[in-house]
């Protein structure tokens, strides 16, 4: 679920969320797709909503690169070294870009750091890092679909540690994602088909129980309702659910000629995935199991592949159709701020001001983050400029205040 940072301001007392311009969020249906600023012969893969406001992307066209792009359509591209294969992009809990790479000569998980630094960890011979998840323990958790096929997980500081132990003897383990439950629940497209929990000490279980007969698992996501979902590309097009903690799993099938890509939470408190079948189209998944098909306003070159919500409370995900595309889609999301805080206490020297009473919107089942990663938190600015290390709900100043008012950025 995309994490939502909390910008106080004091004098004005406004609120606003340092991602930016989220109240913004797109009515239902409401697509537009952005192409300019792509690399030529593009292909972007995966995407997600960054702290920085924006949305990175996996880019494994001609020229291989990592992108970015604004809630308002600017796209940039940062070419990576030659070879790479950037698969799946996440956000780490130190607050920076991570994403796996399959390159050939150098399999790795990389990082970017906030001045857009890149530092790789490698991976053993062998590996082919797919997927990768946050855990608990604020840990990167890889899937390795590679000759020796395991579960990965690697600290922010760099320390790789490796399970294998509980795997079926087939195991190729694909997508991963964090459950209620504190594990990580994976995907398995090996012999057997199944799906797989490792527990933040190793333990690794898998099953194929509720699963259709002739099951492709593939990606897999975390549900506002505490619920694990995941897109089945088998004999029977389905997505599929784990209840928590009983780990049940049930299936909803689709129409036959479906072909559902990534499922994600949305804004609106419904699940979303991308389906590229004979109907290009995106759907919703309400609480309750509805499944609404939306092909509507979707053109039929289109090609929609990995999904996220953005920053914005708009769904964002990738268009391999023609033309290649980052695609922007609505899901009538309410508007994050719901009321402002109010600052009491004044802005003298050495006075105690407290920021409280925020409301926000309870996007796909989450209230604003302020302890979860790094990253979180308040944020106090002096005359539009951020005050350094002013990241709780109270601040004294030490300096005296510019007489210049104070405003949201």
């Amino acid at each position: 679920m995309p994490q939502k940072l909390l910008a106080l301001v004091p004098c004005a007392a406004v609120a606003a969320l340092i991602f930016g311009a989220l109240s913004g969020a797109a009515p239902l249906g409401q697509l537009t797709e952005f192409s300019a600023g792509l690399n030529p012969g593009a292909a972007p893969f995966r995407v997600v909503a960054a702290p920085d406001g924006a949305v990175w992307f996996t880019d494994q066209g001609t020229t291989k690169a990592i992108g970015r792009i604004t809630t308002a359509g600017a796209i940039t591209e940062a070419a990576l070294p030659a070879g790479s294969v950037p698969r799946q992009i996440r956000v780490g809990a130190d607050g920076n870009i991570w994403f796996t790479d399959t390159n050939p000569a150098a399999l790795l998980i990389g990082r970017i750091n906030s001045d857009g630094t890149i530092t790789s960890f490698a991976l053993p011979a062998g590996s082919f890092p797919n997927a990768l998840a946050v855990g608990d323990d604020d840990a990167l958790w890889i899937t390795d679909r590679g000759t020796t096929p395991a579960i990965r997980r690697l600290t922010v500081a760099g320390t790789l540690t490796s399970y294998r132990a509980g795997l079926n003897a087939g195991a190729l383990p694909n997508g991963i994602a964090p459950g209620a439950d504190g594990a990580l629940w994976f995907t398995d497209q090996g012999t057997p088909r199944s799906i797989g929990r490792i527990a933040l000490d190793g333990t690794i279980t898998e099953t194929n129980a509720g699963l259709n007969a002739g099951t492709n698992p593939a990606a897999i996501s975390s549900g506002s309702d505490g619920s694990l979902y995941f897109t089945d590309q088998g004999t029977t097009k389905a997505i599929g659910k784990i209840s928590l903690p009983s780990g049940t799993i049930t299936e909803t099938a689709l129409a036959s000629n479906a072909n559902p890509q990534e499922v994600t939470a949305g804004a609106d408190g419904n699940l979303w995935y991308t389906d590229r079948g004979a109907v290009k189209q995106v759907a919703s998944i309400a609480p309750d199991g509805t499944i609404t098909l939306r092909p509507a306003g979707i053109p039929p070159t289109s090609s929609p592949g990995g999904v996220r919500t953005g920053p914005d409370g708009n769904l964002w995900y990738v268009d391999n159709g023609a033309p290649q595309a980052i695609a922007r889609y609505g899901v009538g999301a309410p508007a994050a701020s719901i009321a402002p805080p109010s600052v009491t206490g004044g802005g003298g020297v050495g006075k105690q001001q407290s920021c409280a009473g925020a409301t926000w919107s309870d996007w796909a089942g989450m209230q604003p983050s302020l302890t979860r990663f790094g990253f979180d938190g308040y944020r106090w600015y002096r005359d539009g400029v951020a005050v350094a290390g002013q990241t709780a709900s109270t601040f004294t100043p030490a300096a005296p205040t510019s007489a210049g008012s104070s405003r949201a950025r």
